[in-house]
């Protein structure tokens, strides 16, 4: 989803991303899903986007202790995005 975000900035429009995967790390390891949230401020004079800035619902504590030990997931992590 994406949308012009005045709260941050005349220029800056906002693309919601749900997110989740799979790392090939030993024997593999899942990525839980979790919400990022990419702003772009976009160049008045071009239209061009001249900077992102990335933000995530959870820590990236949080998506790495998930994925080492997803039995924590709910307990001490937060549950997986819906």
């Amino acid at each position: 989803r994406a949308k012009v975000n005045p709260a941050l900035g005349p220029n800056i429009v906002t693309v919601t991303w749900r997110l989740s995967g799979k790392v090939s790390i030993g024997p593999g390891l899942t990525i839980k899903p979790y919400i990022c949230y990419s702003d772009f401020t976009v160049d008045e004079e071009d239209g061009l986007i001249v900077m992102q800035v990335d933000r995530f619902d959870v820590p990236q504590w949080d998506i790495l202790l998930s994925a080492l030990f997803p039995f924590l997931i709910g307990k001490i992590t937060k549950e997986p995005a819906p």
